[in-house]
């Protein structure tokens, strides 16, 4: 196969990822066809001959895994280079042989390049050897944040910190803390600290001015505040708190609330 007749297929639901991968990768000499969604990328795949797909694991609607073993199935000779936050999460893919190649975010896209052309080189290369069955390495990124919570129901939050705690087994290490008015926020940020804030959407719309200063003007003040919209009534709809954690994630890697580890899968 020449690599410059190659059609890629880039699904990964933010954006700026999209467009930038599209833009190097087009300037490369291949054909290159973006989606934000996994629905989308199955159906341009009845479509469009695809040799390769850049895959991200964290998509809203039908996940990554999901979207890998349909395409496994039903285009087998496709090659899939996967881009994840969570080791564990390409780690049952790779077993199964469905994955050609797994990156660990944040991603080199020069690295990245390099194993696309080995993979569509010779078909048996992949980041992840899944001819050895253990001992693979890989370069993880652990976010590492702590997290306050402007929240004044008590259900809601314990919801919430539920969640978060539960994702610690995905590579994500999160201390919490609650507080109900501002002037226990403010006492919390004296005493401890906190990198993100996190204020439920109905009581942020009674902060005045004067409040948020106070916030901001602690010793140890939040490297950024984070705005929900959760109440009793759309708790079970998962939306919102599924959209509150990528913006939790894409603080802790834009103020750099990480922790780069080798493990062993």
């Amino acid at each position: 196969m020449e690599y410059e007749k190659a059609r890629i297929l880039i699904v990964d639901d933010e954006e700026e990822v999209v467009n930038s991968l599209r833009h190097f990768f087009t300037t490369k000499g291949y054909d290159v066809i973006c989606t934000l969604s996994g629905e989308d990328a199955l159906g341009i795949m009845e479509q469009e001959k695809v040799n390769l797909v850049i895959l991200d694991m964290m998509l809203p609607g039908l996940k990554g895994a999901q979207v890998a073993k349909i395409i496994k199935t039903k285009f087998p000779s496709v090659k899939i280079i996967a881009v994840t936050a969570y080791p564990e999460e390409g780690k049952d893919l790779t077993k199964e042989n469905i994955l050609d190649g797994l990156f660990i975010k944040p991603v080199g896209i020069n690295e990245l390049y390099l194993k696309l052309t080995d993979v569509l080189g010779r078909g048996d290369v992949s980041i992840l050897d899944t001819s050895v069955k253990q001992g693979i390495k890989v370069r993880a990124l652990l976010l590492k944040a702590k997290l306050l919570f402007l929240e004044p129901t008590e259900a809601i939050y314990l919801y919430l910190s539920g969640h978060f705690k539960r994702l610690s087994e995905q590579g994500e290490y999160y201390e919490l803390s609650a507080a109900k008015d501002i002037d226990d926020i403010a006492a919390q940020l004296k005493n401890a600290g906190f990198d993100l804030l996190l204020i439920n959407q109905a009581y942020a719309s009674r902060l005045d001015n004067t409040l948020i200063e106070k916030i901001y003007e602690a010793p140890n003040k939040a490297k950024e505040s984070i705005v929900y919209n959760l109440s009793l009534s759309n708790i079970s709809e998962g939306l919102e708190l599924e959209r509150l954690v990528k913006e939790v994630q894409s603080a802790c890697l834009k103020y750099g609330l990480i922790d780069i580890k080798w493990l062993e899968i």
